[in-house]
């Protein structure tokens, strides 16, 4: 080959290496961004099997929040597992089951514990019937029993709590009473109201679910999405670190999420549905759930019978311009103080102290009170006056309190020998503080029936 030709040829293979370095490097540097030992399980239960309604925006749920997970928390797109219609037998290989949590989850995450995971549901929950546990709702699953094939919430906390990672995020877009947007899902329940016992105890995860209790976790037909993964990704987005609910330091914390939340979300279901709908969340309120979300914004769900033409701009006239008024004078900026946070049980739940005043039907002319400390969701206390002797225990989480309890009289056969007149098993929703109740102990063998009226409130 003429040397001409070789120089030529040089310069030509140099230009062609340059044009292809130019094209990779954006795609090398976004490479680079990933938080690549990150994993996160995203599923979207929309088209149900058999009688059950579908959950019209699931998908869109899902999609969004994919989005979010590459773009502002910088997941790499293969570490995503992306469900869609997830069987039973799917959720089981992605988070294990009972006997296991070695699932597909467990293998995609860092041997070393280095990894952060990200867990988002949009789909139907329901209650388990028989033993008021709260479940997910696999497609193929039959909401009359979930105990059989539904994915316990129980297990879910479980096997993620035995992974060992650097951090677990878990988000549920469905409610666990039994009823949704559009009715009941349980025929047996049609006109009662189910409360759920969901698990008291959640490790260090950060969750936060879409309701509460009773209620129903209601979609937002404007957006065409689950009213809860709207506003969640709102605040996720960067709203919940705007002046009225955050510190504005450019991080989203789990505090200024569920402010945000109890704000805009819950007004949101009053105004448009007429309900009651509050998140509920537990966690660190420190822990900092996104922190890179400058110039990003959510995706906006595009319909296609609905093309929308460009407008065309009109000309503007060219005015000539008015002289300035004179500067005034600048007011002295003056901060409001922010307003008192609503009560809000589910948030004292893990660490608070309650007053509570009992009194019993043959003692309610006495002060009968003492100091009820709660600690990781659950209490067990002793009070005594005169002969009369009630001990209670259980557990507050989500605003419910489980309170379980027995009296003995030490009067019925002396001092040196107890007898129970009367035990009681009460499930009770904490809206406000205080609280009073009333409980009618069950009858024992000994006859007793006393009457307990306890009154709790909180220690601020």
């Amino acid at each position: 080959m003429p040397e001409y030709l070789q120089r030529n040829t040089g310069r030509g293979l140099l230009v062609l290496c340059a044009f292809i370095s130019l094209l990779l490097l954006p795609w090398m540097a976004n490479a680079a961004k990933y938080n690549k030992r990150a994993v996160a399980v995203i599923i979207g239960n929309s088209n149900y099997q058999g009688r059950t309604p579908k959950v019209d925006y699931a998908g869109n749920d899902a999609d969004a929040f994919k989005k979010y997970v590459i773009d502002v928390l910088r997941y790499d797109p293969e570490n995503i597992i992306d469900l869609r219609d997830a069987t039973k037998t799917q959720m089981e290989a992605a988070f294990g089951n009972h006997q296991t949590a070695e699932g597909k989850l467990w293998r995609y995450i860092d041997p070393k514990g280095r990894s952060d995971v990200t867990v988002f549901y949009s789909g139907h929950g329901v209650p388990g019937l028989k033993d008021k546990r709260g479940y997910l709702l696999p497609v193929d699953a039959d909401p009359e029993t979930p105990e059989i094939n539904g994915y316990s919430v129980d297990t879910l906390f479980k096997n993620l709590g035995l992974l060992e990672t650097k951090s677990v995020s878990v988000y549920l877009d469905a409610c666990f009473s039994g009823d949704s947007q559009k009715g009941m899902l349980i025929s047996r329940a049609s006109g009662l109201v189910i409360t759920p016992h969901l698990p008291t105890q959640a490790g260090n995860m950060t969750i936060i679910t879409a309701s509460q209790g009773d209620q129903v976790a209601s979609w937002d037909d404007r957006a065409k999405r689950g009213l809860f993964t709207r506003h969640l990704l709102d605040a996720l987005y960067g709203k919940a670190d705007g002046e009225d609910y955050g510190n504005s330091d450019g991080q989203v914390a789990l505090g200024e999420v569920r402010e945000y939340l109890d704000d805009r979300l819950t007004r949101a279901a009053r105004r448009t549905f007429g309900r009651h709908q509050n998140a509920w969340a537990t966690g660190n309120d420190d822990v900092v759930l996104t922190s890179d979300f400058s110039n990003k914004t959510q995706p906006t769900i595009v319909l296609a019978s609905k093309r929308v033409e460009p407008v065309k701009a009109k000309p503007v006239p060219v005015k000539k311009a008015k002289p300035s008024p004179p500067p005034q004078p600048v007011q002295p900026l003056v901060k409001k103080k922010p307003a008192a946070p609503a009560f809000d049980v589910a948030r004292l739940a893990n660490n608070s102290r309650w007053q509570i005043d009992i009194e019993i039907d043959d003692v309610r002319s006495d002060d009968y009170s003492g100091v009820l400390s709660i600690s990781d969701g659950t209490f067990s206390k002793s009070f005594f006056h005169g002969s009369i002797n009630l001990n209670i225990w259980g557990s507050l989480w989500r605003g419910e309190l489980e309170i379980n309890g027995s009296i003995l009289d030490q009067s019925k056969r002396g001092y040196d020998d107890e007898v129970v007149t009367g035990k009681f098993s009460e499930s009770i929703y904490l809206k406000r503080s205080p609280v009073t109740f009333r409980i009618v102990p069950a009858q024992t063998e000994s006859g007793g029936v006393e009457i307990v009226i306890i009154r709790l409130r909180l220690i601020r």
